[in-house]
């Protein structure tokens, strides 16, 4: 899923340079990169991406999905099959999704 959330980005809103993506092995730097596409995404699309924890009251114990708030379309839920089971999983998967949408 890394290097589809990198090429759409690329050619959505985020140009990513070859620097860049070298740096996006490490799991932290390729971290802080998806939150700095959320950001792009709410500052300049209104598109949120927000993971949250379902079946589960705690983070340790929980599984993610994750919703998409976009101004031109209501709230739209996103209800997985396969749960997510970390934050970044869900969070990279919405990304995806709300590239896609704009």
């Amino acid at each position: 899923m890394k290097e589809q959330l990198i090429e759409l980005a690329s050619s959505k809103v985020f140009y990513a340079s070859s620097f860049q993506v070298r740096c996006l092995v490490n799991p932290d730097t390729y971290f802080l990169w998806m939150c700095e596409l959320k950001k792009i995404l709410i500052d300049e699309y209104d598109c949120a991406v927000t993971p949250i924890i379902i079946g589960g009251l705690t983070p340790k114990n929980g599984w993610y999905d994750y919703k998409i708030y976009h101004k031109n379309s209501k709230d739209l839920k996103r209800r997985c099959k396969k749960p997510f089971f970390a934050y970044e999983q869900a969070l990279e998967a919405g990304l995806i999704e709300a590239l896609k949408l704009i």
